[in-house]
This record gives structure tokens, C-alpha cells and sequence, in this order.
């Protein structure tokens, strides 16, 4: 009868392993945006008008992809 607690210990790990899986995501998605905006302001400061919507970062759970709408680049 140990397979009960040993399926019940390995269903826990898996829960702990996807909770903080989505919890790193959804940190990196935050830190994708910040970086994309980060970017923008350094381009501002240069005289570089960079311009579009905020960054939209998808992909969940297996890569991210990022959006951006109406994006345009000028001197």
C-alpha cells in the first residue's frame, strides 16, 4: 500500500513544478515588456521616435511571442 503516498508525493511535485513554471512565465512576460519599453525610451533619447501599441506577449506555455501593433521607427 505505498503506492497511494508515492503517487500522492509525485502528483505534488508535478503541481509545485507547473505552478512555479507558470509563475517564471509570467515574470518573463513582464520583464519582455518592460525591456521592449526600456528599449523604446533608449531610442527616444537618441532622437529616434519609435512608436506602437504596448507589447502584447503570448505563447503560454511553451514560448513567447510578442506583438506589437502599428509599430513604426523614425529619425
Amino acid at each position: 500500500m505505498r503506492i497511494m503516498p508515492l503517487a500522492a508525493s509525485t502528483a505534488g511535485g508535478v503541481a509545485i513544478a507547473v505552478i512555479a513554471y507558470t509563475a517564471y512565465w509570467f515574470v518573463a512576460a513582464d520583464e519582455i515588456e518592460d525591456r521592449i519599453a526600456g528599449w523604446a525610451a533608449e531610442q527616444q533619447a537618441r532622437g529616434i521616435i519609435v512608436q506602437s501599441g504596448a507589447p502584447q506577449v503570448s505563447g503560454y506555455p511553451l514560448h513567447f511571442e510578442v506583438s506589437l501593433e502599428r509599430p513604426s521607427v523614425d529619425n
